[in-house]
Protein backbone atom coordinates (compact mmCIF):
# COMPACT_ATOMS: atom_id res chain seq x y z
CA UNK A 1 0.00 0.00 0.00
CA UNK A 2 1.37 3.31 -1.09
CA UNK A 3 1.79 6.11 1.86
CA UNK A 4 0.81 9.47 2.08
CA UNK A 5 3.27 11.84 2.89
CA UNK A 6 3.97 12.40 6.93
CA UNK A 7 4.19 16.45 6.74
CA UNK A 8 6.45 15.93 10.24
CA UNK A 9 8.90 13.58 9.01
CA UNK A 10 9.23 15.87 5.78
CA UNK A 11 9.99 19.10 7.34
CA UNK A 12 12.57 17.65 9.44
CA UNK A 13 14.22 15.67 7.00
CA UNK A 14 14.31 19.21 4.89
CA UNK A 15 15.35 20.77 8.18
CA UNK A 16 18.42 18.45 8.80
CA UNK A 17 19.21 18.02 4.82
CA UNK A 18 19.18 22.15 4.68
CA UNK A 19 21.60 22.75 7.56
CA UNK A 20 24.20 20.32 6.27
CA UNK A 21 23.74 22.08 2.68
CA UNK A 22 24.12 25.68 4.06
CA UNK A 23 26.73 24.22 6.63
CA UNK A 24 28.88 23.17 3.34
CA UNK A 25 27.82 26.12 0.94
CA UNK A 26 26.58 29.20 2.69
CA UNK A 27 29.29 30.26 5.21
CA UNK A 28 27.53 30.10 8.44
CA UNK A 29 23.83 31.66 7.81
CA UNK A 30 22.29 27.95 8.50
CA UNK A 31 19.21 29.54 10.37
CA UNK A 32 18.24 31.65 7.66
CA UNK A 33 18.71 29.01 4.87
CA UNK A 34 16.40 26.80 7.46
CA UNK A 35 14.16 29.73 7.40
CA UNK A 36 13.61 30.22 3.62
CA UNK A 37 13.30 26.32 2.79
CA UNK A 38 10.68 25.69 5.66
CA UNK A 39 8.78 29.04 4.08
CA UNK A 40 8.93 27.31 0.55
CA UNK A 41 7.50 24.09 1.96
CA UNK A 42 4.89 26.15 3.30
CA UNK A 43 4.15 27.51 0.08
CA UNK A 44 4.42 24.49 -1.51
CA UNK A 45 2.51 22.21 0.63
CA UNK A 46 -0.75 22.08 -1.15
CA UNK A 47 0.85 20.54 -4.15
CA UNK A 48 3.55 18.75 -2.61
CA UNK A 49 1.27 16.58 -0.78
CA UNK A 50 -0.79 16.16 -4.21
CA UNK A 51 1.80 15.18 -6.18
CA UNK A 52 3.37 13.00 -3.47
CA UNK A 53 0.06 11.34 -3.16
CA UNK A 54 0.48 10.60 -6.97
CA UNK A 55 4.03 9.44 -6.70
CA UNK A 56 3.16 6.98 -3.91
CA UNK A 57 0.17 5.16 -6.05
CA UNK A 58 2.22 5.36 -9.19
CA UNK A 59 0.37 7.76 -10.68
CA UNK A 60 3.31 9.90 -11.47
CA UNK A 61 7.35 8.66 -11.38
CA UNK A 62 10.08 10.05 -10.14
CA UNK A 63 11.10 12.03 -13.02
CA UNK A 64 7.49 13.35 -13.08
CA UNK A 65 7.72 14.44 -9.58
CA UNK A 66 11.15 16.51 -10.01
CA UNK A 67 9.99 18.17 -12.80
CA UNK A 68 6.80 19.31 -11.11
CA UNK A 69 9.41 20.66 -8.44
CA UNK A 70 11.42 22.29 -10.66
CA UNK A 71 8.38 24.27 -11.44
CA UNK A 72 7.87 25.95 -7.77
CA UNK A 73 11.49 27.53 -8.03
CA UNK A 74 9.92 30.68 -8.40
CA UNK A 75 8.00 29.93 -4.72
CA UNK A 76 11.95 29.59 -3.51
CA UNK A 77 12.39 33.16 -2.83
CA UNK A 78 14.96 32.74 -0.02
CA UNK A 79 14.62 36.42 1.58
CA UNK A 80 16.58 35.50 4.40
CA UNK A 81 19.51 34.35 2.70
CA UNK A 82 18.96 37.49 0.43
CA UNK A 83 18.80 40.13 3.55
CA UNK A 84 22.47 38.20 4.71
CA UNK A 85 24.25 39.17 1.28
CA UNK A 86 24.58 35.81 0.08
CA UNK A 87 25.77 36.22 -3.86
CA UNK A 88 23.02 35.69 -6.71
CA UNK A 89 25.11 32.51 -7.65
CA UNK A 90 25.31 31.02 -4.08
CA UNK A 91 21.25 31.64 -4.21
CA UNK A 92 21.27 29.86 -7.59
CA UNK A 93 23.41 26.88 -6.19
CA UNK A 94 21.27 26.54 -3.18
CA UNK A 95 17.59 27.18 -4.60
CA UNK A 96 19.17 23.95 -7.02
CA UNK A 97 20.02 21.98 -4.11
CA UNK A 98 16.99 22.65 -2.27
CA UNK A 99 14.88 21.27 -4.92
CA UNK A 100 16.94 17.85 -5.15
CA UNK A 101 17.05 18.20 -1.36
CA UNK A 102 12.99 18.34 -1.48
CA UNK A 103 12.55 15.59 -3.78
CA UNK A 104 14.95 13.43 -2.23
CA UNK A 105 13.40 13.82 0.69
CA UNK A 106 9.28 13.31 -0.35
CA UNK A 107 11.03 10.14 -2.58
CA UNK A 108 12.98 8.31 0.41
CA UNK A 109 9.33 9.12 2.74
CA UNK A 110 6.34 7.60 0.20
CA UNK A 111 8.39 5.27 -1.20
CA UNK A 112 10.82 4.07 1.07
CA UNK A 113 13.24 1.04 0.65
Amino acid sequence: MAMDLDWDAFLEALTQGTRELAEATLDGVTDQAIKDARNFASFSEVKLRKWSKALAEGQIDREDFDFLVSGLASLAKLHALTAKGITQKKLDNFRAALLSLVVDSVFDLVLPG
